[in-house]
């Protein structure tokens, strides 16, 4: 897969549905950055992105 560096790229849906099975897998975002090529950056800001959609 792509290194993606740059959080202005595109991830694709599927990428985003491994990282969400990873996640629920209590994989770590160092682990996830690895198989999927994305910078934990990136994933750190991902991750928040979806925890803001979840209700209280």
């Amino acid at each position: 897969m792509p290194n993606y560096q740059n959080q202005n790229q595109i991830i694709s849906q599927r990428t985003k549905d491994l990282i969400e099975k990873l996640l629920f897998g209590k994989v770590s975002l160092k682990e996830i950055a690895k198989i999927t090529g994305i910078s934990e950056q990136y994933l750190r800001s991902y991750v928040n992105d979806q925890y803001d959609f979840i209700p209280e």
